[in-house]
């Protein structure tokens, strides 16, 4: 029988879920070689739900596994017969496009996203799933199966990490981006070794009378070489490599020194600040000691020290959560679940944790004096927080006509550029506390 020649069609491709991997090692060697032999094209697209970790922490990983599910049946169904789904690690999931599929795997990529689109329903709660896609373009450079998965789930990796690029695409071009953020990270690690860390400060203000009732302590870089690195190129890289945590608590440190040197510089009362904690901070065994020990250190009283934390931080792991939020309210600290709406947290738990302020995330109050829809989630969470004790806090206010739509709807904080951008700490030390910092109308 004679073997199989140039012109010989390729057999259609498999577009069942399969639960075995290694069919996708079968159908890539098989590329590989029509690729050689025919110039045939072929192009591998990986793909990952972003912010499943987030889904698992709310709702489980039964209820994890069960959305990776539903969205492999969604994808399998929309696939042509040149195109082969397969299961990877974890929540990633592969598609081998061959012949005419592969001649515009961005096309592809595109398709599946919208394949992707639309909420799923698990247990009772809809939830959107966010897919980013790293694709490759078989060449002669693969000599094998792994070769073309490695380029395809590095490029995964940068479709990650992207802001604003839920597609990429692999050619090594790509690299010096990687490369960049290697390089970022090594001066992140030089720069906490230095303390190059700074912060700034923006003030929250009473709604009512427009007078500073506390800060909020924003970190700052000074780069020797660089200047002023934006908070978005470094606070990523300092999440993804775990340096978030002793950037962290050097920021804490600097925020309590500050407020506490204040307050003996003013003498006339304390305006509390508010400091950000990362989830991967809330979740280390030790952070009632480090804010005890950053409190003690600065002589700062724990009455005039804020923690904002995320919703995130709190589903991660909700008991361990709820007992160390307990542990600060009990040292006197308080706690604020900052970008309130933005996650998938559970209402259920809410009630479960000691928190003081509920701060309404930027995206509700952006339209809130123009879009209904806005003003009626609005009214909800403030209805909420007061419900459940918490003063509530609008962020991001930049108009008049934002500002008088969330004192209307009963807000008791606000903050934005419309009251001050953050300002360094002498700026800050200079502005009169009693003084409105409100537009006058």
């Amino acid at each position: 029988m004679a073997g199989p020649t140039d012109e010989t069609p390729a057999p259609p491709v498999r577009t069942d879920w399969r639960d075995d991997p290694a069919h996708l090692g079968e159908r890539l060697r098989t590329a590989i070689d029509g690729a050689r032999r025919s110039a045939r094209p072929f192009a591998l697209l990986c793909t990952a739900v972003r912010r499943l970790d987030t889904v698992v922490a709310a709702l489980g990983h039964a209820a994890g596994r069960m959305l990776l599910a539903r969205l492999a049946e969604r994808l399998r169904e929309g696939l042509g017969e040149h195109e082969t789904l397969a299961p990877l690690a974890g929540d990633r999931l592969a598609v081998l496009a061959e012949g005419p599929a592969a001649a515009n795997p961005w096309a592809l990529a595109e398709r599946l996203q919208a394949l992707a689109g639309g909420p799923l329903r698990i247990d009772g709660a809809e939830v959107l799933v966010d897919l980013v896609v790293g694709i490759v373009a078989g060449n002669p450079r693969h000599a094998t199966p792994q070769d073309v998965l490695d380029d395809a789930l590095t490029a995964l990796a940068w479709a990650r990490t992207a802001r604003g690029e839920p597609i990429v695409s692999y050619d090594d071009g790509r690299r010096r981006p990687a490369e960049e953020t290697l390089k970022l990270e090594s001066d992140l690690r030089r720069a906490l070794a230095a303390e190059e860390f700074h912060i700034q400060v923006q003030p929250i203000v009473f709604l009512e009378s427009g007078r500073i009732a506390s800060w909020e302590a924003l970190a700052r870089w000074r780069h020797p070489l660089r200047g002023t690195v934006s908070p978005a190129d470094f606070i990523p890289v300092a999440e993804q490599s775990g340096l978030v945590v002793p950037i962290g608590w050097q920021v804490l440190r600097r925020a309590c020194a500050w407020a506490a040197g204040s307050t003996r510089r003013r003498r006339a009362g304390q305006v509390p600040i508010s400091v950000n904690l990362s989830p991967r901070q809330v979740a280390e065994p030790d952070l009632v000691d480090r804010v005890r020990d950053a409190l003690s250190t600065t002589g700062l009283e724990p009455r005039h020290l804020k923690l904002e934390i995320t919703e995130t931080s709190l589903m991660e792991d909700s008991r361990r959560g709820a007992d160390a939020l307990a542990a600060l309210r009990t040292l006197g600290v308080a706690v604020c679940l900052d970008d309130f709406g933005t996650g998938y947290s559970s209402l259920h738990y809410l009630h479960r944790f000691p928190l003081q302020d509920l701060k309404i995330d930027r995206s509700f109050v952006s339209e809130v004096d123009r879009n209904p829809r806005n003003a009626a989630i609005l009214s909800t969470i403030v209805t909420l927080g007061h419900g459940l004790g918490m003063d509530v806090v609008a962020e991001g206010i930049e108009t008049e006509e934002q500002l008088a739509a969330v004192r209307r709807l009963g807000c008791d904080h606000g903050q934005g550029f419309l009251f001050s951008r953050p300002v360094d700490l002498d700026a800050a030390d200079a502005l009169d506390p009693i003084a409105s910092l409100a537009p006058q109308s």
